[in-house]
């Protein structure tokens, strides 16, 4: 027996030695096989997922491999279960600690997940791999559809950087079509700001917006904000001279297209509860709204022919806003009678040019610019343009930008009208000769713009259309007063893509700024 013991364990022994001698690969194969196991699927919680061999962190910056590391779901260490079908995706907690208070209390509170899934059944996975990917590069991925969406996961998470650059995205990107909708969803997130930024929107734009079907989708709070506005106003003529002219006339087109926005909204109300469109429910939707409406500044034949009509006011009322136009002063009722303001009320023309020239027209095949900066912070609206020295009325391309130092704040392409025969009458007319002012024409930005003071400014315009007067002995300061003295201070502007301009401080085109003060509380006097 003890032999046999012995020949028994060497015949082990020896079976293991020529074993392992025998096939050295396959025992390097068996050791190496589990380190492979470890290239794990994505969404794997237990063992961290290995990207393949090669070396992805070259030539690579620190953003861009957290990015590779978020989108190739590299070693993440939480997961979520996002939208109704629970679509699965990973990040890294380190991250979400760093930008959320919220991700903090849910990662590491004391009812922290403890399997490190958190579901999320409320957003869609698009949003929130938008949201992740703002989280790791701070750049915003985001469309008009998806916007609002994205607005909702940032202020879930407060992630305050993020609403911020929504609230830029959503400034920038303000048109007819969006400004309602865009004062309704910051009513709903109880974003202030970007509120007052739409509602700024539809003053400076009042008769396209109140005349949209977007109109619609205000709730009665906004929808009063918008009406109730005394800012609301339709863009006058483009020369300061003919504005009394058109005063009257633009305040009667902007209450008409008040009480048009005014009844769309209430039919689509009615529509929406299933009641029966008439003029008592109408009425009865509207409740106080409808005072907003200054009735008294409608043209009279249309308040006859048209608004009576409607129903929506009784024989009573009627009287009422009948008495207020004959004596405004001694009718007493609810009834609104203030004119509207509108925000151009307050806009200052600079012109930095004493004198203009006939003989020295300018050819609008080139390129003009000028610089400036103000000792104060401003409002800038626009710009004056010399028109046609041709005396007939012309179309102007003009293609704008503007400049804060290096970088573009403004751009614009439009197409301006000259009506420089409908000047002409009005000069016969009265007699006038101010001839700064009798060639120019406005051109509007869609936004006002801030100028910060001591900051250099340039505005860039490239003019196509008949030859213009020339403008001359240009000043490089202009000086007036407000609360405080105020500078404008004009210099040569630096060339731009290599294209020399035409127009210089002291003799060419953009002879004027059209501005306002911040605020302006006393009248202002210009030297």
């Amino acid at each position: 027996m003890p032999p046999k013991r012995k020949a028994r364990r060497t015949t082990k022994s020896q079976t293991s030695a020529s074993g392992s001698a025998r096939d050295p690969k396959q025992s390097d194969e068996k050791q190496t096989t589990p380190a492979v196991t470890n290239n794990s699927s994505p969404g794997s919680s237990s063992i961290p997922f290995i990207p393949e061999v090669e070396e992805w962190r070259k030539g690579r910056s620190l953003k861009q491999c957290h990015e590779y590391m978020l989108t190739n779901q590299v070693a993440c260490d939480v997961f979520f279960t996002v939208g109704v079908n629970g679509d699965k995706y990973g990040a890294h907690k380190y991250k979400l600690l760093a930008v959320s208070d919220v991700f903090y209390v849910m990662l590491l509170g004391p009812m922290a997940e403890h399997d490190n899934t958190i579901k999320i059944p409320d957003i869609d996975l698009t949003s929130f791999k938008a949201f992740l990917r703002y989280v790791y590069t701070e750049e915003l991925d985001v469309t008009p559809d998806t916007v609002m969406q994205l607005m909702y996961v940032a202020k879930k998470y407060n992630v305050e950087p993020l609403v911020t650059a929504i609230i830029s995205y959503i400034d920038a990107q303000m048109s007819i079509e969006s400004a309602c909708v865009v004062m309704e969803q910051a009513h709903l997130f109880n974003e202030p700001t970007l509120e007052t930024k739409a509602l700024e929107f539809i003053e400076d734009h009042a008769t396209s917006v109140l005349e949209s079907k977007e109109v619609t989708t205000l709730c009665a709070g906004c929808l009063k904000k918008v009406v109730s506005s005394d800012n609301l106003h339709v863009k006058l003529g483009v020369r300061r001279e003919l504005w009394e002219m058109e005063r009257k006339a633009a305040a009667a087109d902007l209450e008409r297209s008040v009480l048009t926005a005014v009844m769309t909204w209430a039919t689509h109300q009615c529509v929406e509860t299933k009641v029966k469109v008439t003029s008592q429910n109408q009425r009865k939707v509207l409740g106080d709204i409808l005072w907003e409406v200054r009735f008294s500044q409608l043209s009279p034949d249309y308040f006859v022919a048209d608004v009576t009509k409607m129903n929506i006011l009784s024989s009573e009322e009627r009287c009422m806003i009948l008495e207020h136009v004959v004596a405004p002063n001694k009718a007493k009722s609810k009834l609104c009678n203030m004119k509207r303001r509108g925000p151009h009320e307050n806009i200052r023309t600079v012109t930095r040019f004493r004198n203009t020239s006939e003989d020295t027209c300018i050819k609008n095949d080139y390129h003009h610019a000028v610089s400036f900066k103000t000792n104060e912070d401003l409002y800038l609206h626009g710009f004056c343009l010399f028109g046609t020295s041709t005396g007939k009325t012309c179309l102007y391309d003009v293609h704008s930008a503007v400049y804060k130092e290096k970088e573009v704040i403004c751009e614009l392409n439009t197409k301006v009208y000259d009506k420089i025969e409908q000047l002409d009458i009005w000069m016969k007319r009265k007699s006038v000769h101010r001839r700064t002012t009798e060639e120019m024409f406005r051109v509007y930005f869609r936004r006002k713009l801030l100028i910060k003071k001591d900051t250099m400014h340039t505005l860039y315009v490239d003019l196509k259309g008949p030859q213009c007067y020339t403008g001359l002995e240009g000043r490089s300061e202009i000086c007036f007063y407000t609360d405080g003295f105020v500078k404008i201070t004009f210099q040569d502007a630096p060339d731009f893509n290599d294209a020399k301009s035409q127009t210089t401080s002291v003799k060419g085109q953009i002879p004027s700024l059209l501005v306002s003060l911040i605020p302006c509380s006393k009248p202002i006097t210009f030297k």
